[in-house]
């Protein structure tokens, strides 16, 4: 009998053992299905991540692709500002010699200006001689006159007005008229 206690016994360890093996399988079990459920729900939440970073990713290249477009027509400004600085420096250019050919001009008419002035002088000076001469011969008929020693056809030289070089009317222009 004791042998057959000591298989019941070990029977019922094994027994035992064998109930305390399937709980634990069975936990294990539990714990497996509770990791694959969470192993599931990050593989969703991954996937979703996965696809929401795909589409920001996609949103940030189209806006990356938009900022290259603001920045190709920013270039195409800057070329156009360049194009119209380089027609300005052409203007600019322009002007420059028309102003230098101006200049030339004032040169030129500075040069007139100054033989017209040098011209006046001459005719200044040419006038005061005419004047001086003049009234030398009226002086030279004068003396004549008074001594006497004008022949009577000799024409007597008429009063000029200096301010205009014309004859003062009715001047007498010979001896029996004077």
């Amino acid at each position: 009998m004791s042998s057959k206690i000591q298989f019941d016994q070990i029977i019922a360890a094994i027994n035992a053992l064998n109930d305390r093996l399937d709980n634990s399988l069975k936990h294990i079990d539990n714990c497996f299905g509770i990791i694959n459920n969470r192993l599931d729900k990050i593989e969703k939440h991954t996937t979703d991540l996965e696809a929401f970073c795909r589409d920001k990713f996609a949103l940030i290249d189209d806006k990356f692709a938009l900022i290259d477009d603001k920045f190709a027509l920013i270039d195409d400004k800057f070329a156009r500002i360049d194009d119209k600085f380089a027609r300005m420096d052409e203007k600019f250019a322009h002007i420059d010699e028309k102003l230098a050919h101006i200049d030339d001009k004032f040169a030129h008419i500075d040069e007139k200006l100054a033989h017209i002035d040098n011209n006046m002088t001459n005719l200044k000076s040419l006038h005061t001689a005419k004047e001086v001469n003049y009234q030398r011969k009226i002086a030279n008929q004068k003396i004549l006159l008074d001594h006497g020693n004008c022949p009577d056809d000799i024409a007597i030289l008429p009063l000029i007005d200096l301010n205009t070089l014309t004859d003062i009317h009715n001047f007498p222009r010979t001896r029996h008229e004077f």
